[in-house]
């Protein structure tokens, strides 16, 4: 459910009612208190009624409902079916999990999108550190972020290196940032859609953005992580509080908190968790200043 209250609606004099197509957007949080989306933005699209049967349609958003085996799932809340002539771009059937970022392609039939492509978003997760070990004939490396040890794996869609030939050097003076998703399974491994060397952001300083995973007091869990967020360290710069918003403007500690939504499989619909970045200081693994992100 949305509630549109005073949301502004895009263009202006739209009008919204069933079966039209819309964009929503959420600039404060949580979004979603009460398990209701609290919208501060409605774009109605072009041709906005959804398509007749055998037409062409596509969705982008957070996979939702996937069960290992199964060929449907849910996409920005869009029912998905794949099929054996399925084409998956920057990953395979197997990358498919909830919480993944994906555009699907295909043909609508009244209620459901059958994908004859399913293109893998590998940008929600981000991480810039340092590369400690490196195996090039299996494609891997691990990453140091403030001293948290994750496994990076890379494969013919991941930009930046030449698969089976090179990876991020194992050099102290090069910060390496990654760009992925996290793999299917119980073990932590991110696979990287795309690998930079070097020209890193925020000083330079390491850096983790995942989707929070579960939340205990000031505690954040991100990639399997317990991150204490209680008392970042960026406080020194005037307005500065060590907490920023989506908008980049600065949040006292318990107006962040208060936004912050750890992920709930078991929610109609699922619940994927706030998406947050961590900037940590260069070792000690102590926190510069937590950021929301979109």
């Amino acid at each position: 459910m949305v509630l549109i209250g005073t949301a502004m609606i895009v263009p202006i004099g739209a009008m919204i009612s069933n079966g039209i197509v819309v964009e929503v957007h959420c600039t404060l949080r949580p979004c979603t208190p009460g398990g209701v989306f609290q919208a501060s933005r409605i774009e109605v699209e072009d041709g906005s009624n959804l398509p007749g049967n055998g037409q062409r349609f596509e969705v982008e958003g957070l996979i939702s409902g996937f069960v290992v085996g199964g060929g449907d799932f849910f996409v920005a809340g869009i029912s998905v079916i794949t099929t054996d002539s399925t084409r998956f771009e920057g990953g395979l059937a197997g990358d498919l999990l909830n919480d993944i970022k994906v555009e699907a392609e295909g043909t609508w039939n009244g209620t459901t999108l059958m994908a004859s492509k399913i293109e893998f978003k590998r940008s929600v997760i981000r991480l810039q550190g340092l590369v400690t070990e490196s195996n090039p004939g299996a494609g891997t490396f691990r990453m140091d972020i403030s001293g948290l040890p994750l496994d990076i794996e890379t494969d013919s869609f991941t930009d930046g290196i030449v698969p089976g030939i090179s990876l991020p050097p194992l050099d102290s003076s090069n910060c390496v940032q990654v760009r992925g998703q996290r793999k299917a399974g119980g073990v932590v491994v991110v696979v990287a859609g795309e690998i930079r060397v070097g020209g890193c952001s925020n000083s330079g300083r390491p850096v983790l953005q995942a989707l929070v995973e579960a939340e205990n007091g000031f505690e954040l869990r991100l990639l399997g992580f317990d991150i204490d967020a209680e008392s970042p360290t960026d406080t020194t710069d005037p307005g500065s509080t060590g907490y920023e918003n989506i908008d980049g403007s600065p949040m006292t500690r318990a107006a962040f908190f208060s936004a912050v939504v750890p992920a709930d499989s078991a929610a109609v619909p699922p619940v994927a968790g706030t998406l947050v970045k961590v900037i940590f200081n260069d070792t000690g693994g102590t926190v510069h200043e937590v950021e929301l992100e979109d």
